[in-house]
């Protein structure tokens, strides 16, 4: 079981492959109006630009599997950007594909934080953009501008895309075998679209920002363990918690799931969800007070192999929007916040866009 973004300018591209972005002052620096447009080349690219008008899927999840509700719909209110579709990244000799948000003001004066939006297990990235998971216009409402990366996973059975993310170690593979996902495919994937995207002239590598749904909201939870020193904070949804690997990922008794480094997090999950259990929800607030040296961090879990086993925790003090709880004690600047929402399923939250986007905004 799966757990579960023509003129003059100068262009370069942004990504390998075809269809490729192509964005001109973007990626020259340029302090005029970014020109963006699909290579002539390609054959299913889409580019849309946002400036007032709704657009977006309706479904909240994913469009198989483990797949999320409907979400309230916001009124799109985003900044003037182009909304690219079907672009592609060359990963380890494999076309990968994402849909990616750029302001079209792009250029080397204003660097900007790259959102990284993850799908549910038989989904694509589209499942997230526009009334789907309305982010965008969050950042917005705030003043805010960023890059929004829709990126797709891989198919499991035929090594395609658009299928789940991989949220082990090595390619599938249980049980675990290191602590390191030295050979997984997706994050060699998330590596690289860090790389690509932060190369942009207002891209900015040193903010980077995760959120995803159920097998999303698991990979979510495993880039910031595994990529602690490059995510900046994360957002998983009805997703579990990171995991661990064999015995070395538990180094001593208490035998929790080794720690890589502080993370501020914001964690939704419904209290009634029959997908994910309500429980990994909270395990992932244990480990992330652990990690983020908060007073509430378990100080006793279970000795059993290859799962993170911690007491579940509910954090105590309360924050904007109601009901979300924050943890205390926890280091200056990496809280971790629990949105649990009494009633609700395996589905997104109608207020996780505005509550996400408090605390990415807030990141300097």
């Amino acid at each position: 079981m799966k757990l579960g973004l023509v003129g003059t300018a100068v262009v370069a591209s942004l990504a390998v492959g075809a269809p490729a972005i192509l964005v001109g002052a973007c990626a020259s620096g340029d302090s005029a109006s970014a020109v963006v447009k699909i290579d002539a080349g390609a054959s299913n690219g889409t580019t849309g630009t946002k400036a007032g008008g709704g657009t977006g899927d309706t479904d909240a999840g994913e469009s198989g599997g483990d797949g999320a509700s409907d979400a309230a719909s916001a009124a799109d209110s985003a900044l003037p950007s182009a909304h690219t579709t079907g672009n592609t990244l060359m990963v380890n000799g494999k076309a990968r594909t994402y849909d990616i948000t750029v302001p079209l003001d792009c250029s080397a004066a204003k660097k900007l934080p790259i959102v990284f939006m993850l799908h549910g297990d038989g989904g694509r990235g589209s499942d997230l953009y526009g009334a789907g998971f309305p982010i965008e216009d969050a950042a917005a409402a705030a003043g805010d501008e960023a890059i929004f990366v829709y990126p797709d996973g891989h198919d499991d059975n035929t090594n395609q895309n658009g299928s789940a993310w991989n949220i082990y170690d090595d390619p599938g593979v249980f049980p675990y075998t290191s602590a390191d996902p030295s050979g997984n495919e997706d994050v060699d994937y998330f590596d690289a679209m860090v790389t690509t995207f932060g190369a942009l002239a207002c891209g900015d590598a040193s903010r980077v920002f995760v959120t995803g749904v159920s097998n999303g909201g698991y990979m979510t939870n495993q880039l910031a363990r595994w990529r602690s020193g490059t995510v900046k904070a994360g957002a998983p949804q009805s997703g579990g918690p990171p995991s661990g690997a064999t015995d070395s990922d538990y180094p001593t008794a208490p035998y929790c799931v080794g720690t890589t480094g502080a993370v501020p997090m914001l964690i939704v999950h419904g209290s009634a969800d029959t997908v994910v259990d309500p429980s990994l929800g909270q395990q992932a607030a244990s480990y992330w007070d652990m990690a983020n040296g908060c007073a509430q961090a378990a100080s006793d879990c279970s000795a059993t192999t290859n799962d993170l086993v911690v007491p579940p925790v509910t954090p105590t003090t309360a924050v904007s929007p109601s009901p979300c709880m924050t943890s205390t004690g926890c280091t200056a600047g990496e809280p971790v916040i629990l949105c649990f929402i009494q009633g609700m399923g395996h589905q997104i939250w109608s207020s996780a866009p505005t509550a996400i986007w408090s605390l990415f905004g807030s990141i300097p």
